[in-house]
């Protein structure tokens, strides 16, 4: 797809060409990418309504910037974002399956016995991730591993 700054040069320099003017046009190649339509403040997620499109020069991309509104959609702001600017991968993140601070579920499976506790995640954590709960019961601190939303697993 042309952007409109692209059609604006060719038009431009056809314009120039049969007039037989030895000026130089230089058309920059665009790019279209995802920009917030609205502030996200850090710890939101942002949905496909939240993101517009809008062109720029494609040789002004730094590799950091997000390029795709897929890798915008379902992610958590990390810190307050403002709208109609580009977003750069660093600010925004994976939503955690767990949460610092909010209640998990400790699971302990063994020779087909599965003991459950309710614990408090110490750190954010995705699938597969080790992180540190508390056993609420206890106030013991354990080292356990994310299954999925709210539930961890320890072994031995």
């Amino acid at each position: 797809m042309i952007c409109k700054s692209m059609k604006t040069a060719l038009a431009l320099s056809s314009v120039l060409f049969s007039l037989g003017a030895s000026h130089t046009v230089q058309a920059s190649q665009m790019a279209e990418i995802p920009v917030l339509n609205r502030a996200v403040e850090a710890g939101e997620l942002i949905d496909a309504k939240d993101i517009s499109i809008k062109p720029i020069n494609a040789s002004t991309i730094p590799t950091s910037l997000i390029t795709s509104a897929d890798d915008l959609v379902g992610r958590e702001a990390v810190r307050s974002l403002r709208p109609g600017l580009p977003v750069q991968m660093h600010h925004v993140r994976i939503p955690p399956e767990a949460r610092r601070g909010e209640e998990v579920v400790i699971r302990y499976q063994n020779n087909g016995i599965l003991l459950e506790a309710k614990g408090r995640a110490l750190e954010d954590g995705n699938q597969g991730d080790t992180i540190k709960v508390m056993n609420v019961a206890s106030s013991k601190i354990l080292a356990a591993v994310v299954l999925s939303d709210g539930l961890v697993r320890i072994s031995h």
